[in-house]
């Protein structure tokens, strides 16, 4: 995995090691898989507008992926109804990587998530919004 450019989301550049297949995976393509509420969400960090939480907050969401609550609800609210079903499935895993992040670690997020065999066209939007509301 590469991140391509220097600003603010990054566009990130998923190898699937299993089938040698690389995929661009652009901001237009992060708010397909957002809802309504999401893109609103996406739309304020692109310009800055989000105040950022340390420590709480992640530790928040790593205890409401693992284990339910109104937090995983926030984060599931943000994404399409079929990213928020993945993002159930594999929440425990996703919740223990993300015990191990920091807030600039949406990128390896995102390849731990498509090696859990999420296909890339969820994965980047599936880390955005869990990095989102953790940071």
């Amino acid at each position: 995995m590469a991140l391509a450019g220097t600003g603010a989301p990054a566009t990130i550049i998923l190898a699937d090691s299993t089938e040698n297949n690389t995929s661009i995976l652009t901001d237009d393509e992060i708010k397909n898989g957002l809802s309504d509420v999401g893109k609103e969400k996406y739309a304020e960090s692109l310009n800055g507008t989000q105040i950022q939480t340390r420590g709480v907050k992640q530790k928040a969401v790593v205890y409401a992926l693992k284990y339910g609550g109104k937090y995983l609800s926030d984060i599931v609210e943000i994404l399409s109804k079929e990213n928020a079903k993945i993002l159930k499935e594999h929440s425990y895993e996703i919740a223990g990587k993300l015990e191990k992040l920091d807030k600039y670690g949406e990128g390896q997020l995102a390849s731990f998530i498509m090696k859990l065999g999420v296909k890339s066209t969820a994965v980047r939007t599936i880390a955005w919004a869990v990095m989102f509301v953790a940071f």
